[in-house]
């Protein structure tokens, strides 16, 4: 299997106890399989679990491997005494019977499953056929206890957690409809296992890229690739078909994970971080516009956005800059790869001195005559940027206004519609040019689209304009285009109506 390059999905674990979560607190024996116990003992053992190429689904069902934890001595003290603390820590309850209470659990798992393995409970996998399999362990009362011990057992004979993630993805690809989603666990705990989940990646350029393959996983869309794995399509179906929920979740908890980390999707500047997480947030997002994988993907985003906010990086962003009003256009450029929420916050306390500062005032205004209205095209492209941007709904009344404010001083300093009316020779062809701005996207909505509109208004109200446009539309077919569009145009001023 090829070592993918260019990216790694690891994260460092934490060694604050009080910052993990070590997941319910299990009184029984049943408890200790279920996802969240099973994430625990990977946190607290993941060294251990790595050294010997095994998934905790593997370690709770095979009698050798539990042996062999249960000889490691201090590692398996060291590890109930972690959990026991954390798991008491806002209860206040006595951490020695946690333990206690721990230790009788792992020896309760211990003597059943030798017991299991023993008496013949446990069944073996014939060949590849995982349909007989679930036949055979149908009739008892743990039939998926079963089902995954034959598995794990099958699998104890491969030497890396990649090859046996492979074995499964290839029984996957061959299995029938209804055994398929009996896989869903065991594969699950393969893929929390970065090194077994980078394996069936590939390779990629880049994080952001190996991402993106990850979501497209997690959604069950198509990644082209000509080396994948047996059974990484199927995997993606059953996926998609919403049958592997375990999985699912499993590909969006290593994107959270990742996002978490501290290494760059691409580029490693804010910009080029900012724009790959906002198309990272794009590809999350379900039909109702909800990131998948929940709270913890927006924590991730958020823990992320924070760390980049920082002064010396948008420094950085803005020292190619040549203005105030090029460093605001960038700095809101970024705004879509910044999740809500403090860091959001965070992003307004710089965006919004800028275009607040009086000294900077002029930076906005400053154009010259010919290049008017492309200014004023470039001052409703941030408004329209601003409002439909995720900041506070009071930054963006604030900011909409303040653009609306600085594009009526454009329009008023460099008489840019006066201009616009002489250029059309006429004040018919006048009014119909400076319909074009008040278009969406021609000028900011507000006052410097009232401005235009009272200006048409009072080429409209000059004397003989109505006559000579009449005259015009009779003569020539420019003539009668003009007179529809005035009408147009009429119709929308108050409820003023024009029969053409």
């Amino acid at each position: 299997m090829p070592t993918p390059r260019g990216f790694d999905l690891s994260v460092a674990p934490s060694r604050d106890v009080a910052a993990e979560d070590f997941g319910p607190v299990c009184e029984r024996v049943d408890a200790v399989y279920g996802l969240r116990a099973r994430q625990t003992i990977r946190r607290l053992i993941s060294d251990w679990l790595g050294q010997y190429k095994i998934t905790p689904t593997e370690l709770l069902h095979l009698p050798e491997h539990l042996a062999r934890l249960e000889g490691a001595g201090s590692l398996l003290q060291g590890a109930v005494q972690r959990a026991a603390r954390a798991q008491v820590q806002e209860s206040k309850g006595d951490v020695q019977q946690r333990m206690r209470t721990l230790f009788s659990l792992f020896d309760q798992i211990l003597k059943q499953v030798r017991t299991d393995a023993r008496s013949g409970r446990m069944p073996t996998l014939e060949g590849d056929d995982l349909a007989d399999l679930a036949r055979r362990v149908a009739d008892d009362p743990e039939p998926a206890y079963c089902f995954n011990a034959a598995i794990a057992a099958r699998l104890a004979g491969i030497a890396s957690v990649g090859e046996k993630l492979c074995q499964l993805l290839a029984w996957l690809a061959h299995a029938p409809d209804d055994t398929a989603p009996l896989l869903d666990q065991l594969i699950s705990d393969f893929l929390d296992d970065s090194g077994a989940l980078m394996g069936i990646l590939g390779e990629h350029p880049d994080l952001l890229t190996a991402l993106l393959c990850l979501i497209a996983l997690a959604r069950g869309d198509a990644w082209e690739r000509a080396d994948a794995p047996a059974g990484y399509d199927a995997l993606r179906r059953w996926i998609g078909a919403g049958r592997m929920p375990y999985c699912r979740d499993a590909v969006l908890r290593r994107v959270a994970q990742t996002l978490r980390g501290h290494r760059p999707l691409c580029g490693g500047d804010l910009a080029s971080e900012a724009a790959a997480q906002e198309r990272l947030m794009d590809e999350l997002r379900d039909a109702d516009g909800w990131l998948r994988g929940g709270l913890s993907m927006s924590e991730a985003f958020r823990a992320r956005a924070g760390r980049q906010l920082h002064a010396e990086a948008i420094a950085r962003l803005l020292a190619d800059s040549e203005n105030a009003l090029d460093r605001f256009e960038a700095l809101l450029a970024i705004e879509g790869g910044i999740i809500e929420g403090p860091t959001k916050e965070l992003y307004g306390e710089y965006l919004r001195p800028i275009i607040e500062t009086p000294a900077n005032r002029p930076d906005f205004l400053a154009v010259a005559d010919e290049d008017a209205r492309q200014h004023v095209r470039r001052l409703a492209a941030l408004a329209a940027r601003v409002k439909a941007s995720r900041l506070a709904d009071v930054d963006k009344e604030k900011l909409g206004e303040m653009l609306d404010d600085i594009s009526v001083e454009v329009l008023v300093g460099t008489k840019l519609l006066e201009r616009m009316v002489r250029a059309a020779g006429d004040p018919a062809n006048g009014a119909v040019r400076l319909m074009d701005l008040c278009t969406e996207g021609e000028t900011t909505p507000g006052r410097a689209r009232d401005l235009v509109r009272e200006k048409i208004k009072s080429l409209l109200r000059l004397p003989g304009f109505m006559e000579a446009l009449t005259v015009k539309a009779r003569n020539t077919a420019e003539g009668r285009q003009t007179l529809i569009a005035i009408g147009r145009l009429l119709e929308s001023f108050e409820g003023a109506k024009l029969a053409v």
